[in-house]
């Protein structure tokens, strides 16, 4: 899925992703997200499992392990703001 210059800003935007579960390759070059969100790669890579290219470039198990563990550790402490 190519979505270039769609002025694509923040994360919200592309959350929606996640339920394509199918989706192996994804390309967001020059759009905003990718100079604003420092953790936009992360995120995708968290929520779009399938993924196994992102922006051209080859997902590595290093980044996975990455994604997972900073969204585990957003996730609680969002839980801790809560309680």
């Amino acid at each position: 899925l190519f979505r270039y210059y769609n002025s694509i800003n923040n994360l919200n935007e592309i959350d929606r992703l996640k339920y394509n579960t199918s989706l192996t390759d994804l390309d967001l070059r020059l759009n905003p997200i990718t100079k604003e969100e420092n953790d936009y790669r992360l995120f995708l890579i968290q929520i779009v499992p399938s993924l196994k290219l992102l922006d051209d470039r080859t997902i590595r198990d290093g980044e996975r392990q990455m994604a997972a563990t900073l969204f585990e550790n957003k996730n609680s402490q969002d839980s801790n703001k809560s309680s």
